[in-house]
């Protein structure tokens, strides 16, 4: 998310909500490239988490 000034509990709401990060403008392009990279880094564990529970899932069904 990127915003002016945001009020906090606007702010707090939207990490809440899923949002991964908060930047202020005026944001540094390299700043910004290293929170997309973070926010990616962070989703493909995530995802790589849930795969494994959902293997691990049908694993347990299967052996009954």
């Amino acid at each position: 998310m990127l915003a002016e000034q945001p009020p906090v509990d606007w702010a707090v709401q939207a990490l809440r909500d899923g949002a991964y990060d908060l930047l202020t403008k005026p944001v540094q392009v390299e700043e910004l490239a290293l929170r997309v990279r973070s926010a990616s880094e962070r989703h493909a564990e995530r995802a790589a988490q849930e795969r494994e529970r959902r293997i691990q899932s049908i694993i347990e069904r299967q052996r009954g």
